[in-house]
């Protein structure tokens, strides 16, 4: 079996030191990760997307739930939300906060998708109060908590979860230890919280397709799937797995990043890529590590949500999403191809692209603009329509 190394820079669980390289590709308990591969071309590994909203809006708590129906595996990556994303159509940001945007769990999967290279087919997007209802619902879960969860009781501190193994949580309750930050602790050392909750919830889980779809139902307002057959079919296959100890549990590889004395994080690519290739190569996105395949979007039409859609045209085309952006002034009606030589093989590539947007007759122009992210530009006009 293959194993995955992961980067951390902070104490995994219960105590890693700082800076470790964690040998991530293991299951709960403790055994070696069996990697996906798709036969004969047919992908049998898909993915959803698992969001916690936080009161604001922005995600409190993400992973990424993949399940490879031929190897009967699964593996949960928890991804950080403060990892920085290029997030269609706002550019650079902290990823848990795509969620937060009009059409958020559309916006949060592409970019998660264009982040890690993978196809993600699907979210599962709970609210605080659609998350407390579904830990009710299946009748609390046992999770082991590694601090002293602390919350307000008027104006006093009290101990709302101690620390402890196995401990019996309510829905308030695990809301509680989900969302809690021990004084000084960063995000990653919060994460591992996450997995044991992620963990107790997927015990407790009816089994079946339809009793996932009546319990998602139960949950009302705030619980939003965004295509119930593919959501409840992964995750009762990931239920299924883990009970017979077949689902790894990883954290997304990342590094730390302090500005202004905030901390956020960056992808660390040496360890996604391998991550990728061992627990999520069924899913890769086509095109990705090709040659003159970035595109940078610039719209000069100044439409909400315009970015989102060139992106989901061009990444089914096989090219790597890399940014959109405003270009003013707006009121472009025809839409250009930018490209930096005149190759014929540079020339084909930018009429490919015309093309995936629906625009086959778009002209393609050799530019001199100063940039270093992309391959190809798109000078997006009123002509494309999604």
């Amino acid at each position: 079996a293959s194993s995955i190394v992961a980067l951390l820079l902070t104490d995994f669980a219960y105590g890693l030191v700082t800076a470790v390289v964690w040998v991530a590709g293991h299951d709960r308990n403790g055994r070696d990760a069996v990697h996906s591969t798709s036969a004969a071309g047919i992908r049998t590994q898909h993915t959803v997307l698992l969001q916690v909203r936080g009161a604001g809006g922005a995600a409190m708590s993400t992973a990424l739930l993949a399940r490879d129906t031929q190897h009967r595996s699964s593996a949960v990556v928890l991804v950080p939300n403060l990892v920085e994303a290029q997030v269609p159509g706002s550019g650079t940001e902290a990823f848990g906060l795509a969620v937060a945007q009009a059409d958020g769990p559309a916006v949060s999967r592409s970019t998660l998708s264009d982040l890690l290279g993978v196809r993600v087919d699907a979210s599962w997007v709970l609210d605080q109060a659609a998350f407390a209802r579904l830990v009710d619902a299946i009748g609390g879960i046992k999770v082991d908590v590694d601090v002293d969860v602390i919350g307000k009781q008027g104006k006093d501190n009290v101990v709302v979860v101690p620390k402890g193994t196995g401990q019996q949580l309510n829905g308030a309750r695990a809301l509680a230890v989900l969302s809690y930050r021990a004084p000084g602790e960063d995000e990653l050392r919060a994460i591992p919280r996450f997995e044991h909750v992620v963990a107790g919830v997927l015990a407790r889980l009816p089994a079946g397709t339809d009793a996932l779809t009546l319990l998602a139902a139960k949950l009302g307002k705030g619980c939003e799937l965004s295509d119930p057959g593919q959501v409840t079919s992964v995750v009762d296959g990931i239920r299924a797995d883990a009970s017979g100890r077949r689902a790894a549990f990883l954290t997304m590889p990342v590094l730390a990043v302090d500005a202004a004395g905030q901390r956020s994080y960056r992808m660390e690519a040496g360890g996604v890529n391998q991550m990728v290739n061992q627990i999520l190569a069924a899913s890769r996105l086509p095109g990705r590590f090709d040659p003159g395949n970035r595109v940078l979007v610039l719209d000069e039409v100044g439409t909400p949500g315009l970015g989102l859609k060139v992106r989901d045209k061009i990444v089914a085309a096989g090219f790597v999403f890399v940014d959109a952006r405003d270009e003013k002034p707006f009121g472009n009606k025809s839409t250009t191809i930018l490209v930096f030589d005149s190759t014929s093989r540079t020339m084909a590539r930018g009429g490919q692209l015309a093309a995936s947007l629906g625009l086959p007759h778009a002209p393609v122009k050799v530019t001199s603009r100063a940039q270093n992210i992309a391959d190809l530009i798109v000078l997006l006009g009123s002509d494309f329509t999604a």
